[in-house]
């Protein structure tokens, strides 16, 4: 009896440690951003976390299974390993940092993040993690989190 149980809580310990590994333990993040230098915070490789359509559908995304990097160029490449390539096809875009007069969200100018020139952006970055938000009315929304 002494040994079942052994080998019980050997079976269980070790179908603990397994199910306690995820996909994220392969990728180091950034923690913090550099201060009022959002140009310098947007440049490098991120992951898309999740994707909201602005009318209450949210999906979720596992890590490294889209990931964007954005260049000092004004260029941004999207790597999507879905077979779907929602939300974002794998290609190349250019993106740019926008002022508008008005933002839907505080009615004040604001900078925001254009891509191409039909989609602006509100952003703001937060301990490792990208939000945009799209300028519209029940528009989209996107978490990212950056990698090193």
């Amino acid at each position: 009896m002494k040994k079942f149980l052994f080998r019980l809580a050997a079976v269980v310990l070790i179908l603990a440690g397994l199910s306690s590994c995820s996909k994220d333990d392969d990728y180091d993040y950034v923690q913090e951003f550099s201060n009022n230098n959002d140009k310098e915070n947007l440049i490098g490789t991120w992951h898309i976390l999740h994707y909201s359509n602005g009318w209450g559908i949210k999906e979720d995304y596992e890590a490294g299974e889209v990931t964007v990097t954005f260049t000092k160029n004004g260029e941004m490449q999207v790597v999507n390993k879905r077979e779907d390539q929602r939300p974002f096809a794998t290609g190349k875009w250019t993106y740019s940092f926008v002022d508008i007069e008005r933002s839907i969200f505080t009615g004040e100018p604001r900078t925001c993040i254009s891509f191409g020139y039909f989609f602006t952006y509100s952003y703001t970055f937060d301990k490792g993690f990208l939000y945009l938000s799209q300028e519209a009315f029940d528009g989209d929304g996107y978490t990212f989190q950056k990698l090193k």
